[in-house]
């Protein structure tokens, strides 16, 4: 279990050591994961790794957003409509 802090601090030192790299981290679920492990709204979680240097993230989890399909195989993901949710927040921050 690293802190939240390893995170958006890993994401700095990237873009530090490399100012000219696109930081493309992360998937949605994983930012769902944030939010719930560290009891931080959403908003915040993306205010923060955006602020830390971070310029997009992948599209992973995206693989079935019909919900009784993915339930059938792949039960550990998160629900497709809260992927759904985490990628439009993703958008509104650009």
């Amino acid at each position: 279990d690293y802190p939240y802090e390893f995170y958006t601090d890993l994401i700095r030192g990237i873009r530090e050591m490399r100012p000219e790299m696109h930081v493309k981290a992360f998937t949605a679920a994983e930012y769902d994961f944030f939010a719930k492990r560290f009891k931080k709204p959403l908003e915040q979680v993306f205010r923060d790794f955006i602020d830390a240097g971070l310029g997009s993230l992948p599209g992973g989890g995206a693989e079935v957003l019909v919900e009784r399909v993915r339930q059938e195989l792949y039960r550990k993901k998160i629900p497709a409509e809260r992927w759904l949710d985490v990628v439009r927040k993703a958008h509104e921050f650009g």
